[in-house]
């Protein structure tokens, strides 16, 4: 049978069980029998459980506290029932009360509409008395706007503002012939106004005269005075609140009442109010949350609702839910830790004896104790005995130990062996912090392999399995990562060396484990920063390169000129790079750096103004040559050609909706200096201060050659420039 360890194999041909050994750290394994107990013939009626005194009073309050706390939950479910009923009746009387403005609202429409129907202009037919009259009526109800129209449909007149001229013939609506029929005012559901084309609600009112159709006088009822009174109520943040049509169309709504006008309510809520003008409704919002609606009709048949998540309803009765239970699970230890409490005299004795049988065990040497107890008097003193005869045993010990110990402790080595019969491993405090394990926790190599990362498990796998069946294979030397609980993946060094018994069969294998995390990662950083420099020095020839080919001019000394003041900028870039580790630069020591060979800075010919900003390092190159052009440019034919010209500087990030919206913008303005005019031909310094920052920024520039000094400004993503943003701003 390859591949199966040798013990295993031996005890299946004997038909013998396999003896599970473990091992604990500096015991020994030995055979031990289990005591057997004394019985009676209780014991063959009843085996109750083995329970300290202290478990069982403890056990006792308990389960006398058990009908009291069941006697609590059923009066705190009686109070949350009645909180809840109350909370739904405060929500109806919520949506009552926004009914009962809807009314009042409508009602001041119904005045201001019976009013001008009965003017004596409209008996008149006098439409200009009446159109005054109209306006001033509408005072009342500012937005609104009242038509005229005969019983054709022909609009005559209108106090609406923009309407178009001439009137049209307005459509004819149901709403309308109801009004003509019954000679009462009908209200509408939301509608597209005819002049207007916006969602509005209508008060049609007949107008007879001489018991014939005379006029139709409309007056518009605003979606915003309706929304206004949603504003007039008080109600919870997270409430939702709509007011719906006869054909469920939102008249308003809160929140999205643009959005949602003239749209469907909820499935859920229309076909609550189908099946009842008035009660709740548990149903989702048209934003998806599950929330409890209380609705209540108007007299013109539109209904008020409010909705409050249930999550938001439930929330007052959670936490009373949670106090209550915090009250009772701190009852419960008290009552508890008072019955552990009153067996503490009953086994004081033997509390006192176990713990002075685990110091011994420990090592500690003990002294002697009297007990009124004289079994307890005497197991004391052979306790004592033993204890001054394992000190004298374990000293020895120890010191060589504690030489072992110091050793392993200085080299981080952590000690582990694994017993390959019965699969349990045993090691110290120092590999346990390796993998992660709890202290004291010895599983098997089940528990091991598990924590090994997936790429190197199975080469593990097939190595224990060569030392198993390799019988002059006996050195484990191997390196694989882990996956910490804590601190993620880790790399790990594990040396050892199998045992054999007499057969060569693999018993037990025992060695060191080393993290070598750090050496992993100090060998990956050098490839990456030999990469880098590789990267950066070709990207740093490269710019160099184009910078010769730009420059290149007949004089060879102007090229020389020329040549070296760009590769001064290039070079001031390339120091304050390597000052900050390559990381980042301030845009202000950037501008600083660039401009200090051309100007005095303090001499304030030069203004800078603008937060302090982190650039990237391939940012800071790209800005930092634009500034040398730039302050090139101004020393040869623009601001500092003279003793008076100075230059503003300033830069800002606009904020975006999103962090990633945001923008960065500079802008160079140079005045008091020569007249200025565009240039004939376009040089390279154009090319860095323009092309070069659209391709290397996706940037947007501007210049601007004004007689009174050339003006350069950038736009691009901030994302392009910043590394890090500072609190501080910069003003020189």
């Amino acid at each position: 049978m390859p591949g199966v360890d040798c013990r295993v194999r031996e005890a299946a041909l004997n038909k013998q069980p396999v003896p599970q050994v473990h091992l604990s750290p500096g015991t020994e394994t030995s055979a031990t029998t289990p005591p057997v107990a004394s019985k009676s013939w209780l014991d063959a009626i009843w085996r109750p459980p083995v329970l300290s005194m202290r478990e069982l009073l403890s056990a006792l309050v308990l389960v006398t506290g058990v009908p009291l706390l069941a006697l609590a939950v059923i009066m705190f479910q009686q109070l949350v029932t009645h909180q809840r009923q109350a909370t739904r009746d405060a929500l109806m009387s919520q949506a009552q009360a926004l009914a009962a403005l809807v009314d009042n609202e409508i009602d001041t429409h119904m005045a201001v509409a019976a009013t001008l129907a009965a003017s004596p202009q409209l008996q008149q037919r006098d439409l200009e008395g009446f159109e005054r009259l109209a306006k001033q009526a509408l005072q009342v109800i500012p937005a609104s706007w009242v038509t005229l129209a005969d019983p054709a449909g022909q609009l005559l007149m209108t106090t609406l503002g923009d309407a178009p001229r001439p009137l049209p013939i307005r459509p004819r609506r149901e709403l309308t012939a109801q009004a003509w029929a019954t000679g009462e005012p009908q209200i509408s559901n939301v509608l597209t106004g005819a002049l207007t084309r916006r969602r509005v609600m209508f008060i049609e009112y007949p107008i007879f005269a001489d018991g014939a159709p005379a006029y139709i006088l409309i007056l518009t009822i605003e979606p915003e005075r309706v929304r206004a009174l949603i504003d007039k109520t008080q109600h919870d943040a997270e409430a939702v609140i709509g007011i719906i049509d006869r054909q469920f169309n939102f008249v308003s709504r809160f929140p999205g009442h643009e959005e949602h006008l003239g749209t469907p309510a909820s499935a859920g809520w229309r076909a609550s109010i189908a099946s009842a003008p008035r009660g709740f409704s548990e149903s989702k919002t048209l934003e998806g949350r599950q929330s409890l609606t209380a609705y209540a009709p108007t007299r013109e048949g539109w209904t008020a609702g409010i909705a409050l998540p249930l999550d938001v309803l439930d929330a007052p009765i959670r936490r009373v839910w949670l106090s209550m239970g915090l009250i009772g699970l701190m009852l419960a230890l008290v009552s508890f830790f008072l019955g552990h409490g009153l067996g503490w005299r009953i086994h004081r004795v033997a509390a006192e004896l176990v713990e002075t049988a685990g110091k011994v065990g420990e090592g500690h040497v003990v002294a002697p104790r009297t007990f009124p107890i004289l079994e307890g008097t005497a197991l004391s003193q052979a306790l004592s005995d033993t204890s001054h005869e394992l000190a004298r045993r374990q000293t020895a010990l120890r010191e060589s130990e504690a030489r072992l110990r110091e050793a392993l402790e200085a080299s981080e080595a952590g000690v582990w062996s694994w017993d390959a019969i019965s699969d349990t491993s045993t090691w110290d405090a120092i590999y346990e912090r390796h993998y992660g394990f709890p202290s004291g926790h010895r599983p098997g190599s089940g528990a091991w392999i598990a924590l090994v990362h997936a790429d190197d498990r199975q080469r593990l796998v097939e190595r224990i399995e060569q030392m198993k069946i390799s019988r002059g294979d006996d050195i484990w030397d191997e390196e694989f990562r882990v996956m910490h609980p804590i601190r993620g993946e880790r790399w790990m060094r594990s040396t050892g060396r199998a045992s054999r018994d007499a057969e060569g069969c693999l018993i037990k294998m025992a060695g060191l484990n080393l993290d070598v995390t750090e050496r992993k990662h100090r060998e990956a950083q050098v490839q990456l920063l030999l990469k880098e420099v590789n990267h950066r020095a070709k990207n740093m020839l490269g710019m160099v390169l184009a910078i010769a080919h730009q420059t290149a001019a007949k004089d060879p000394g102007e090229f020389v000129a020329r040549f070296s003041q760009r590769i001064q900028a290039l070079s001031a870039n390339q120091d304050l790079l390597i000052r900050n580790e390559w990381l980042s630069v301030e845009i202000h020591d950037l501008v600083r750096a660039q401009l200090a060979p051309f100007v005095d800075l303090a001499a304030g010919r030069v203004r800078l103004d603008g937060p302090d900003i982190s650039c990237s390092a391939t940012s800071a190159q790209s800005l930092g040559m634009a500034l040398h052009e730039l302050a090139t440019n101004a020393a040869k034919h623009g601001a500092f050609s003279n003793q008076t010209g100075c230059v503003d500087l300033s830069w800002q990030i606009a904020p975006g909706v999103q962090p990633y919206e945001e923008r960065f913008a500079i802008r160079w303005t140079e005045r008091d200096g020569p007249p200025v005019s565009p240039p004939m031909r376009n040089g390279f310094g154009h090319t860095v201060i323009s092309t070069m920052m659209k391709m290397n920024l996706r940037a947007d520039v501007q210049i601007d050659y004004a007689a009174t000094g050339l003006v350069w400004s950038l736009q691009c993503p901030a994302q392009k420039i910043i590394e890090r943003r500072s609190a501080k701003s910069c003003k020189s």
